[in-house]
Parts: structure tokens; sequence; C-alpha cells
């Protein structure tokens, strides 16, 4: 037996979306800009693809169609799983696990967008523990502040000031204003 058997439900998950996600987003790249599709086309090195998603293609798409949004995000999230799964450096590791950080907290914002709460808060949360795992305050910081905004949104006032209080502290930890002034 070459896998375990939780491990081949994810292995088939991953080779699924590694697959399927990229047909998709083929049909999507007909609505890219050229200059994004292309440099989307012509790049093979995963964390290139991730950062090409995270800096022009997501962005595009948050403007006015944020169902597209979410399926590259989806892939910058798997592909992020697929990197740090099979490898064995450590430095590697947490450069994904930081890539996928922000994957989630993109796409948190996607789902945040359409008004799907539950969703968004999933994402936040999983990129809150990643970010935390990993001591990186700046996006521990962008986290608790996009939680905070969901539970706002919900009307659970109490829940969302613990959030951006949290925020307000970690940015004062930091030395980052820019988290103070959002929480």
């Amino acid at each position: 037996i070459l896998f375990r058997p939780m491990n081949r439900k994810f292995f088939a998950t991953t080779i699924f979306l590694l697959l399927l996600l990229p047909l998709a987003a083929i049909a999507l790249q007909s609505q890219l800009p050229d200059s994004l599709r292309n440099q989307y086309e012509q790049t093979v090195h995963p964390k290139t693809k991730i950062q090409i998603i995270h800096s022009g293609i997501a962005p595009h798409f948050m403007n006015y169609n944020l169902d597209s949004a979410i399926v590259y995000l989806q892939f910058a999230t798997s592909l992020a799983d697929s990197i740090i799964l099979h490898s064995f450096h450590s430095d590697t590791i947490v450069e994904y696990r930081k890539l996928k950080a922000q994957s989630l907290r993109s796409l948190g914002n996607a789902y945040f967008g359409k008004g799907l709460n539950d969703s968004a808060l999933g994402a936040f949360y999983e990129a809150l523990e990643i970010s935390e795992s990993l001591n990186d305050y700046n996006a521990i910081a962008r986290a608790q502040i996009n939680i905070g905004n969901v539970l706002n949104r919900e009307g659970l006032y109490k829940q969302a000031l613990e959030f951006f209080q949290n925020a307000f502290a970690t940015g004062e930890k930091i030395g980052e204003k820019t988290f103070m002034a959002y929480a």
C-alpha cells in the first residue's frame, strides 16, 4: 500500500484540485488582461504562480467577479498545501505556510464580499491559526481584524470588539499603527 487510507483521500483531493481547478481557471483567464494571463501561463514555479494570484489575479477579480477570485484563491491554497505536504525543507514549509495564510485571508475577503460569513470566518480562523504558529504578528493582526469584521456584520459586537482589541494590541506590539487605526 503506497498511501494510508486517510492520506489517499487527501492525495485524491489534491490531484483533483490540481487537475480540475486549472481547467476552470483557463475558462476564467479569458477575462484576464493579456499581461496577467501571459505571466500566469508562462509561470511554472508554484511560489511565483501563487504570488501572481495574490498580487494580480485575485485583486483584479475582487472588483467585479468574486466567484473567479474564489476559484483562483482556492487553487493557490491547494497548491501551497501540496508543497507543504511534500516538502522536507523547513524553510520551504514555513514559506508556503505563510503563502497559504495569505491565500486564506484573501479567500476570506472574497467570501465576505459575497456575504458568505461562515466560509469567511473559516478561512480567517485557519489563517489566524497558521499565522500564530509562525509568530507572524503582521498576519495575526490582519486575521484578527478580518474576524472582527465578520463578527461585527453578524451582530456579535462583544466578540468583534475582542478581536479588534487584540488586533490593536498586536499592532502596538510590533509598532504598526495601521492595525491600530483599523481596530
